[in-house]
């Protein structure tokens, strides 16, 4: 019987577990090519950058509408009809050739401004013409046109306006027909404004006693008026006053005043 030999305690024991495998130890398939070893670089490159395929450019921005249009649209209509007509010809025709040039909007706009202002310009045209013609027509008729403040006494008037304020009359002379004729002029002394109650007082007094000597029975159909300061402001320019004896229904052509 043999003694058993005592472990080399240097050496190590026997492992019962297999060694680990590499992918290299696995046999191919039949047929297939071995793959590389474990670690080698494989055969296809690592992915790069992702490539940006060429698109359609970005669009346009929508041009927005010409500025020229714009301006000729609102100077015919606010610009009135000297300065209004004159703009909304000239920028809608240049704002047209703009916008045949580039591709804008505002075609419209011009357009509406030259209609406009062809407008306008008739009815200026034709309102200059009409009292170019009535002031000749009244030269014609020995009419002229005289300030209320400048009337003296003698001066026959063709027509009487009653309206409330009177900036002028038609003055003819007086062996024409006419339906007024100022008789008396006075004027306040000068002072602060008294008020319009007290300048129609004084008016109505005043002219009432200078037509005394015309209240006759051949003068029956006459009315009195007379033409005043009615505010400080007037009052400011002129403190006159002036007397009409007026002929509303029959007209006359002799003068009140010898």
């Amino acid at each position: 019987m043999h003694n058993p030999v005592p472990p080399d305690p240097s050496q190590q024991p026997p492992s019962y577990f297999p060694p680990p495998y590499t992918p290299s130890d696995v046999p191919p398939p039949y047929g297939a090519p071995a793959p590389p070893p474990y670690g080698a670089p494989q055969p296809y490159g690592a992915p790069g950058p992702y490539q940006q395929f060429p698109g359609y450019p970005p669009p346009m921005p929508s041009p927005g509408p010409n500025g020229l249009a714009i301006g000729a649209f609102v100077a015919s209509i606010c610009g009135g009809p000297v300065l209004g007509t004159l703009l909304g010809f000239g920028l809608g025709i240049a704002a047209l050739v703009q916008i045949r040039r580039r591709p804008q909007k505002g075609s419209g706009f011009a357009i509406a401004a030259l209609v406009i202002s062809s407008i306008t310009l008739v009815l200026t045209i034709v309102v200059a013409t009409g009292a170019v013609l009535g002031e000749l027509r009244n030269r014609i008729d020995g009419i002229e046109t005289v300030e209320a403040t400048e009337l003296k006494a003698g001066d026959c008037i063709s027509e009487i306006d009653e309206s409330t304020t009177v900036y002028d009359m038609p003055v003819v002379p007086c062996t024409q027909s006419h339906k007024a004729e100022v008789y008396h002029v006075f004027e306040f002394p000068a002072g602060a404004f008294p008020g319009l109650k007290a300048v129609e007082d004084e008016s109505d007094e005043r002219c009432g006693t200078a037509f005394e000597p015309y209240d006759t029975e051949e003068n029956s159909d006459l009315e009195i008026y007379y033409l005043y300061p009615e505010d400080e402001v007037g009052w400011k320019l002129d403190r006159s006053v002036q007397c009409i004896a007026a002929a509303p229904v029959t007209p006359r052509t002799t003068s009140l005043v010898k």
